[in-house]
């Protein structure tokens, strides 16, 4: 069997790109309920266009194996074949159906400085760097 392709989608990556896998199977399934079987070359080369790295030809290449598994999906669901999703292992408390999370979350404490001032994580945090505030030396005369 070929490596498994991903395909790319979701979360941004601030590149306007995305950074969301889907494995190779999932890519064919979707195909296949779509009734996609085959993909045009003017297809291949706007997704290579789109990706600015690899060829339309890559591409192709790339796809044979999820239209591949494309056509088999196909033709085990018009056969009649059904498909079981994944089912939840962990039940759901019914406070949490409801709206009502069962764990609660815990502030975190604010920081205390030496003279019993509370100060938020930044201002704990920062140092002097010497560049401002560094007292002029006194002139000799």
């Amino acid at each position: 069997m070929a490596s498994p392709a991903s395909a790319t989608m979701g979360k941004s990556n601030g590149n306007g790109g995305t950074s969301k896998m889907y494995s190779a199977q999932v890519v064919a399934a979707l195909l296949s309920g779509l009734g996609v079987t085959s993909i045009a070359m003017k297809h291949y080369e706007m997704i290579s266009a789109i990706d600015g790295v690899k060829t339309a030809s890559a591409f192709q290449h790339d796809f044979r194996a999820i239209l591949r598994n494309a056509k088999e999906y196909k033709a085990r669901v018009d056969a009649g074949e059904t498909f079981q999703a994944v089912q939840r292992t962990q039940k759901r408390s019914a406070a949490a159906v409801e709206g009502n999370p069962t764990t609660q979350v815990t502030p975190k404490k604010a920081k205390i400085s030496s003279n019993g001032s509370p100060k938020d994580k930044a201002k704990a945090n920062l140092k002097p760097t010497g560049k401002k505030g560094k007292a002029a030396a006194p002139e000799v005369k």
